[in-house]
């Protein structure tokens, strides 16, 4: 596989655009949205694809792909079908008002927990577990507490001036 760093903001909308320009039929493809850039994993050297990013003036790097994450490298032919099936999956999703993502996401967090043997009840507990912890590494539990205690801070004097009067 052969990765494309393309950088540029995150966008399926671009996505969507080389996708059907460039690789519409290709069962091996996928990406990953990274917010200052994205990652294009192809199965080979698309020089149409250079040609129309160097003419759209966005700058890209490409190299060949190995994932650096020890579970996805070592089971990589694996990991890289679940990589094209959820990215060709994000090509079709209607994701106006997230209802149909959301259902989408649903099924397969559910499928994964479901073929590697968890019941319901062990489900709920793992997407629990990776959920909080994901959303932990990211920060966002943090950084929303501190907002939140600040928030309580601000609160908690304006009560006490007005008691004071």
């Amino acid at each position: 596989m052969i990765e494309y760093k393309i950088h540029r903001q995150s966008s399926l909308k671009f996505v969507k655009v080389i996708w059907k320009k460039f690789f519409p039929n290709c069962d091996q493809w996928h990406i990953t949205l990274e917010g200052p850039f994205m990652e294009l994993r192809v199965p080979g050297v698309i020089r149409e694809l250079e040609l129309y990013l160097k003419r759209k003036k966005i700058k890209f790097d490409r190299f060949p792909y190995t994932d650096p994450i020890g579970i996805t490298a070592k089971y990589q032919n694996s990991f890289e079908r679940i990589f094209h099936g959820f990215s060709h999956l994000s090509m079709h999703v209607d994701r106006r008002g997230r209802k149909e993502t959301d259902q989408v996401l649903e099924r397969c967090l559910h499928l994964a927990c479901n073929i590697l043997g968890y019941n319901l009840q062990e489900e709920a507990k793992i997407v629990n577990k990776h959920s909080l912890g994901r959303s932990y590494m990211a920060g966002y539990i943090e950084a929303e507490s501190r907002w939140f205690a600040k928030e309580e801070k601000k609160h908690a004097k304006k009560k006490t001036k007005v008691q004071k009067k």
